[in-house]
């Protein structure tokens, strides 16, 4: 049975200075700096600043991929000499992570995120489940709640 990740990044960033000082049990790891030559090692065409990013490789050994086969729901790369990060829209872009099944007893998230809005229906930035589940009865789901928020 495959186990799916969904990503849901509503209108956030997301950036990474530098490595996580630990790596013990770390299962995915996407850094928008390493994606330069994480890409080049796979074989895979070159990410320009303002290109739609149609997959996000995996600093780690498991070597997860979260792609977006769907060109409209896919976020931008940005990046300059020193900075890189991904630019979902708020409105319908999103990844995919699959990988081999995990059960998780526990799991601690970090997001860098920089919302300008929250238009309130648990609108998401985080989500991960099994396929054809629901993240909020069977999995884990990091949302801005159901009111909407006016001062970010």
């Amino acid at each position: 049975m495959k186990f799916l990740l969904l990503v849901l990044c509503l209108g956030v960033q997301v950036t990474f200075a530098i490595e996580p000082p630990v790596k013990a049990g770390l299962i995915v790891h996407l850094n928008s700096l390493d994606q330069s030559s994480l890409r080049k090692s796979a074989d895979l065409a070159p990410l320009g600043n303002g290109n739609p990013l149609d997959r996000w490789l995996d600093s780690t050994t498991d070597s997860f991929r979260a792609t977006q086969p769907w060109a409209l729901g896919r976020p931008v790369f940005r990046a300059d000499d020193s900075e890189a990060f991904a630019r979902f829209d708020g409105k319908d872009d999103f990844l995919f992570i699959e990988g081999k099944r995990r059960r998780l007893r526990e799991v601690t998230v970090f997001i860098l995120a920089a919302p300008r809005g929250n238009v309130g229906g648990f609108a998401g930035m985080f989500a991960a489940t099994a396929v054809g589940k629901n993240d909020y009865t069977s999995g884990i789901n990091i949302d801005q709640g159901p009111e909407p928020s006016k001062d970010l």
